[in-house]
């Protein structure tokens, strides 16, 4: 069980800023299209193209990197002090 925590630690130290870049893209690219189209936009249209999946991927990855990184100030305090 230890190695399995120790393994998602730094899977999520790792993978985790990925899928906030991802999520933050997305985004940006909705906004875009929203912002100059002058179609409206479905949310059909949004879960076929994945996006609004992707950018709830991104906002959870944000969720975990942020308990990660206050697990990591923890563990790396106590191993350095």
């Amino acid at each position: 069980m230890k190695n399995l925590s120790e393994i998602w630690f730094w899977f999520t130290l790792l993978f985790c800023p990925i899928g906030i870049l991802v999520g933050i893209f997305q985004l940006a690219s909705l906004s875009g299209f929203w912002l100059y189209s002058d179609t409206a936009i479905s949310m059909h249209e949004l879960l076929k193209s994945g996006q609004l999946v992707m950018i709830l991927v991104g906002f959870t990855c944000a969720c975990v990197f942020a308990d990660t990184l206050k697990k990591a100030k923890i563990r790396f305090r106590r191993k350095y002090n």
